[in-house]
């Protein structure tokens, strides 16, 4: 997959009126040679977060109410019927399963045939699409939660990982840390909005890597600062 990447072709606003759009999905060489349209063959639709399988044989997609998986180049597509599917998010490491949300932001871990279909018991059920990354060995998966604090005048994020194997949920950080990212300012964050705009994960499958908007002060002061953090919490 090092050689080839996706892209979408946005056309016109469907008939669901739920801010979805027509698109196509196409692979192409790095070099901008050999464009293929993999979903030519299907009906006009909203397709959606393609992902490659690890050993880049096939392509997994959301459409609506149904995951699609085909093989690289598009041909025999096999469709799995899913209620609600929001997005797919990432395959296992073994080829084995995926991941994918639904409309109700509940993520999920399936069988590649769907056949098995777990929740993953996260710790919250969230209001809004929460930041979703997977570690490469897809071993964990980190997101995140907004929330109130007790002063209930700050909204906060708090990140947490989850094991994909066990489901056992444990927490990494949250919007007390943000201190550390206002040493250099004289105005304390006390009514302030804190919350994550990018989550990901290092190659050691051991730290995490965010990036957090702050605002704070009665003048309304903010910025945008770059993390890094042990899964522990630490560093």
């Amino acid at each position: 997959a090092y050689s080839n990447f996706f892209f979408f072709l946005n056309s016109t606003p469907n008939a669901y009126g739920d801010r979805l759009y027509l698109s196509d999905i196409y692979v192409v060489n790095a070099d901008g040679s050999n464009l293929r349209n993999i979903t030519k063959e299907f009906q006009p639709d909203a397709f959606s977060n393609p992902v490659w399988s690890p050993d880049s044989k096939r392509i997994a997609f959301a459409r609506k109410n149904a995951a699609v998986i085909t093989n690289s180049d598009g041909t025999k597509p096999q469709e799995y019927p899913i209620r609600d599917i929001h997005s797919i998010l990432a395959w296992s490491a073994d080829n084995n399963h995926l991941f994918y949300m639904d409309r109700s932001y509940g993520i999920y871990k399936a069988t590649v045939d769907f056949s098995s279909i777990e929740e993953i018991p996260l710790l919250y059920e969230f209001k809004f699409p929460p930041l979703i990354s997977l570690s490469l060995d897809n071993k964990w998966l980190a997101y995140n939660y907004p929330y109130r604090s007790e002063q209930g005048n700050v909204s906060c994020n708090q990140i947490r990982i989850v094991n994909t194997d066990s489901f056992q949920d444990y927490f990494v950080y949250d919007y007390e840390d943000v201190e550390t990212a206002t040493t250099n300012s004289s105005i304390p964050p006390s009514s302030s909005s804190m919350w994550f705009t990018s989550i990901n994960w290092m190659h050691n499958n051991s730290q995490l890597i965010f990036t957090q908007y702050v605002r704070y002060g009665v003048i309304l002061h903010d910025f945008e600062a770059l993390f890094t953090i042990n899964i522990d919490g630490t560093g």
